[in-house]
């Protein structure tokens, strides 16, 4: 399923996003697999999210943000 979502997302959020509804599940895959290295590439989906493809629900993106680190 990543490699499906990745597909929108491109680059790990570094190039071309055609999705942010897949950049915001990649973030809820890569937080439920539990490793140190892939819960900083979800905090790095939500502050992309955050700063540049949703900054409307930033308040939300900041919450997602606090719990993803308190993980």
């Amino acid at each position: 399923w990543k490699g499906f979502a990745g597909g929108f997302v491109g680059n790990e959020g570094d190039g071309e996003v055609k999705s942010t509804h897949a950049v915001e599940w990649l973030a809820d895959v890569y937080l439920a697999e539990k490793e140190r290295e892939r819960q900083d590439q979800a905090v790095k989906m939500l502050k992309l999210l955050r700063d540049r493809y949703d900054p409307v629900r930033r308040n939300y993106w900041d919450y997602r943000i606090k719990m993803a680190v308190a993980a």
